[in-house]
């Protein structure tokens, strides 16, 4: 399949991307105003994660593309679920300290 090594690139970067804005938003009052820019701090998330997939969907397209799907599947999950969890875990530790 075509660009299936783009995809798995870039949705595990933008996952990557929305923990480091959602962590740093919650510990920078500054961050979070900035990332209301469109009304809401999740809404702004929203927009600057579609132009960071379609930023790194542009910067992996060059890449080889000799995959596995099923393989790129897990990593897409993995990355996902683990993304998921530090959320999670920084807003117990959040609500707790």
């Amino acid at each position: 399949m075509k660009n299936i090594k783009t995809l798995e690139k870039s949705v595990i970067w933008t996952s990557i991307s929305i923990v480091l804005m959602t962590i740093g938003g919650e510990l920078s009052f500054g961050f979070k105003k900035f990332l209301a820019f469109a009304g809401h701090h999740w809404v702004g998330k929203g927009i600057i994660s579609l132009i960071l997939f379609w930023v790194f969907s542009i910067v992996f397209s060059g890449e080889e593309e000799v995959v596995n799907v099923f393989n790129s599947a897990k990593k897409i999950f993995w990355a996902i679920l683990i993304s998921s969890i530090l959320i999670f875990g920084f807003f117990i530790w959040h609500y707790f300290a």
